[in-house]
């Protein structure tokens, strides 16, 4: 799977990246049809391409495998989380992307499965099962969501 594909974790609930023929470019194009349906788009990556025809949420955080992830962006990452699943919940079609779509990504939509009553494990299970097998490969974003510091 390429970093421009996404995958739907569970109905209108979507994980993926920024497809490499877009990123880092400033396109306002209304072709941008990977991201057609959608009704919000969070982005997590600061070089991804803006979403034409959807609300996009942009927040960049470090995906920083070796130091984890500083304690002052926990509220900023759990607040979007939670407006993504307010989202979701309500019956909008929500894409969650990164670069890659693994682990930025990934965390955000592991707090809103786990929002929806899943276990962080189960969560985490889900994403792996349904979009690739390395998802969250960052073991300190994993250990975030299995001790609940998030």
């Amino acid at each position: 799977m390429n970093s421009g594909d996404y995958s739907e974790i569970a109905p209108g609930l979507c994980v993926g990246g920024t497809p490499p023929r877009l990123d880092g470019q400033v396109n306002t194009s209304p072709d941008f049809s990977e991201y057609q349906g959608f009704d919000y788009v969070f982005t997590f990556h600061k070089h991804s391409s803006p979403v034409v025809g959807a609300v996009e949420i942009r927040y960049f955080f470090e995906d920083d495998w070796n130091n984890g992830l500083p304690k002052h962006e926990f509220a900023k990452i759990r607040e979007l989380a939670n407006q993504a699943f307010a989202y979701w919940k309500n019956g909008s079609n929500v894409l969650i992307r990164c670069q890659g779509g693994k682990n930025r990504s990934g965390l955000v939509a592991a707090l809103v499965l786990v929002s929806s009553g899943k276990s962080p494990d189960e969560a985490i299970e889900l994403l792996r099962s349904k979009r690739s097998d390395d998802m969250l490969f960052n073991r300190h974003f994993e250990a975030l969501l299995r001790d609940g510091s998030l």
